[in-house]
């Protein structure tokens, strides 16, 4: 069984909204999208989500996509969302990213998570730059979890006051080592 549903809009130059969702049904699988996009201006914004779900052989994956464009491309704004699960695997991502006036400034978040095989890795990364390119400053956790060996990691680096800091954590089979650096 497929079903689809397909709306489109356009008002003058400036606005196009469109909504699309479509459904599938057979061998066990399912397939369901919701696909909806906007556009204010001269191009100046535009509004995506997109969801995407599958279900077959014991597979499920969900995506969520938004998309937001301001001015003269001057701020973009994106979150990501995958979720996988098959074969008692998960993964699940978060990413944010986010430009503000003439690239001067990106900030980035990242989630990343993996489960299977007893195995669990979990990542946040955030990035922001300032100014024309001037201060950088970045933080990156990094966790793994499987055969009782977990690392651990945060960076922030600083390139205005040139100070760099970062610290190092690794656990695995009764060892322990820690590193620091300023």
């Amino acid at each position: 069984m497929e079903s689809e549903i397909h709306l489109k809009v356009l008002y003058g130059n400036c606005m196009e909204s469109e909504i699309h969702l479509k459904v599938l049904y057979g061998n066990g699988c399912m397939e369901s999208e919701i696909h909806l996009k906007v556009l204010y201006g001269n191009g100046c914004m535009e509004s995506e989500i997109h969801l995407k779900v599958l279900y077959g052989n014991g597979c499920m994956e969900s995506e969520i996509h938004l998309k937001a464009l301001y001015g003269n491309g001057c701020m973009e704004s994106e979150i990501h969302l995958k979720v996988l699960y098959g074969n008692g695997c998960m993964e699940s991502e978060i990413h944010l990213k986010v430009l503000y006036g003439n690239g001067c400034m990106e900030s980035e978040i990242r989630l990343k998570v993996l489960y299977g095989n007893g195995c669990m890795e979990s990542e946040i990364h955030l990035k922001a730059l300032y100014g024309n390119g001037c201060m950088e400053s970045e933080i990156h956790l990094k966790v793994l979890y499987g055969n009782g060996c977990m690392e651990s990691e945060i960076h922030h680096k600083v390139s205005m006051a040139m100070v760099v800091w970062s610290q190092k954590f690794t656990y695995g089979n009764g060892c322990m080592e820690s590193e620091e650096s300023g």
